[in-house]
């Protein structure tokens, strides 16, 4: 029996991060350039290491026999990103086709909403976080201020449409930060 997934009224938020390099952000993983705040998704295993998890045939991303799509996470990333001045995290909302995973999703097309910033990040991070924002016209908000942001973007997935497993991991991961950095 096949169910079809419901449309969603509201556009699907999600959080990721980005490297910033001269002035512009590009995927951490695959050398992909956001000039733009819309991206739309392609396979890009011809440029992955050995193309291993992708399908080799043509197709449309994300498909869920292939490792392509546009990333995002249900929450926001680890607070990692922090030390590493490269980092810059975000909000998106993303459309289309979405392949829904225990700890995020891929989509066919993304927009940032936003970029982030932690509160101990000095100045030049904060400069190249904000030159960004400000070339892609979106907001610069503080990493902690991320949830209660992202809400005037859309939602994210009910908890209804993601696998179990998912629903469980955000509960413990918001126990494990708390713990952590409380």
């Amino acid at each position: 029996m096949t169910t079809e997934a419901p449309d969603l009224i509201e556009p699907v938020v999600g959080f990721r991060s980005w490297r910033t390099l001269d002035g512009h952000i590009s995927s951490p993983y695959v050398p992909v350039r956001w000039h733009d705040p819309v991206l739309h998704a392609v396979c890009h295993q011809s440029v992955a290491s050995n193309g291993q998890g992708f399908l080799h045939e043509p197709h449309r991303a994300p498909h869920p026999d292939c490792r392509c799509g546009i990333y995002a996470y249900h929450s926001p990333p680890h607070r990692f990103a922090k030390i590493d001045f490269r980092t810059v995290p975000g909000i998106v909302t993303m459309w289309g086709r979405i392949e829904v995973h225990r700890g995020g999703m891929r989509a066919e097309h993304a927009r940032i909403c936003a970029l982030a910033f932690f509160d101990g990040w000095g100045g030049r991070q904060k400069r190249a976080a904000d030159e960004v924002a400000a070339d892609l016209s979106v907001p610069l908000v503080g990493y902690d201020d991320m949830q209660e942001a992202a809400r005037q973007f859309g939602s994210s997935l009910p908890d209804s449409l993601l696998p179990e497993a998912a629903v469980r991991a955000k509960g413990a991961q918001a126990g494990w930060l708390r713990r952590l950095f409380a």
